[in-house]
């Protein structure tokens, strides 16, 4: 495979994005719904582009995107602390190293740029290469959400994971 380049995502990345997010492979690991608009990345991308509380990421190779993550500060004065990231690899790409480029870039955010203490994320229990990467990254389960969401006709469970900053990590950069 090229080489992996990962860069700040912009609001120009929307049709590359749109068109990744169309394949059933991309979006059945996500909350998406199929066949979402064009009109819904360009939003996304530009608030994500307009908010200092999102950080986006885009992933290329072979002189088009192959992967999109965000980390979402929250708002909430309580939570500054915590951050919940979000991860989609084209198909063609997946386990490839392209998610892992990815975790890797955010990760470094989190913890040297935005002293982040709690980063969280969700997963399908049946994604089991995804859970893999992200307990390779230092994620842990916390929890089994039962039923969180409606996937091709019916209910699946997901995996409530977290990577927890240790303090005396935190103090030492």
């Amino acid at each position: 495979m090229a080489e992996i380049t990962i860069r700040a995502s912009t609001p120009q990345d929307a049709v590359a994005l749109h068109a990744m997010m169309q394949d059933s492979d991309v979006y059945a690991q996500t909350l998406q719904i199929p066949h979402n608009t064009l009109s819904l990345w360009e939003k996304r991308l530009k608030d994500a582009d307009d908010n200092d509380l999102i950080y986006s990421i885009a992933a290329d190779a072979e002189g088009r995107m192959i992967g999109h993550a965000t980390l979402m500060l929250e708002k909430n004065p309580r939570r500054r602390h915590v951050a919940a990231l979000g991860i989609s690899v084209a198909s063609g790409y997946q386990r490839k190293g392209v998610g892992r480029s990815l975790m890797q870039v955010l990760l470094k955010m989190a913890d040297n740029w935005l002293n982040l203490h709690r980063v969280e994320l969700s997963v399908f229990t049946d994604h089991t290469a995804a859970i893999a990467l992200y307990e390779s990254c230092g994620f842990i389960t916390e929890g089994i959400a039962r039923d969180f969401a409606f996937r091709d006709g019916k209910y699946v469970d997901a995996l409530l994971m977290a990577r927890v900053r240790p303090a005396s990590q935190a103090e030492s950069g």
